[in-house]
């Protein structure tokens, strides 16, 4: 009994003192990105705005298209605003397009704004090393939660060893049998009670 607490000590401990994750390995830009994304609407203004919400979509399809995925950006207004501020350059005006408009009979004229993907810069780079964060935190937040249940599960077999091995002592060892059986009754009553509350 006295071995089977040492070892339970010893495990609590290692729990507690977990190594770390290695970062991840740095990303290459990903396949079937367009190298520019066009933007149209009446106003110059508009389509810089489309243009904007077009390059923000190609880069979200590019990161589900990942093996594994690459998780969403924490919102898609963070996604647009690191899109702008890293990943496109400032962009130009593209030459008008014409839709045609089955109410009025005529082509609508429509602005057009284009922007560039950034290449003088690692922005993908930072994509993955943000999901890297994200998935890291989640997985130290799991971990934590699986230590501490784990942790008290120990702790429940901790206090039934400990009292057994004081009374074994209080008897002067001569009910030792008795008590191991009831020991054992009494931890394999917590850990049942102790699994069905943990998971």
């Amino acid at each position: 009994m006295r071995t089977i607490l040492a070892f339970t000590s010893l495990s609590i401990v290692s729990l507690l003192c977990g190594a770390g994750e290695a970062l991840s390995k740095d990303q290459t830009l990903p396949k079937g990105l367009p190298s520019t994304v066009v933007g149209h609407g009446e106003r110059i203004e508009t389509a810089k705005e489309q243009a904007l919400k077009n390059a923000a979509n190609e880069i979200d399809r590019a990161m589900r298209r990942q093996d594994p995925p690459i998780k969403e950006f924490e919102s898609p207004e963070l996604l647009k605003a690191f899109v702008e501020e890293q990943a496109i350059d400032k962009g130009k005006p593209g030459p008008d397009e014409k839709f045609p408009n089955d109410i009025t009979k005529r082509d609508d004229v429509f602005k057009a704004w284009v922007y560039t993907f950034r290449s003088d810069n690692n922005w993908w780079n930072e994509i993955v090393r943000r999901n890297s964060e994200l998935d890291r935190t989640a997985r130290a937040k799991s971990r934590e939660s699986l230590t501490m249940r784990i942790v008290l599960g120990l702790t429940l077999v901790l206090a039934a060893g400990f009292g057994y091995v004081q009374l074994d002592d209080f008897t002067q060892r001569q009910y030792t049998i008795v008590l191991r059986l009831a020991a054992g009754t009494v931890m394999a009553v917590l850990m049942a009670g102790w699994y069905l509350i943990a998971f």
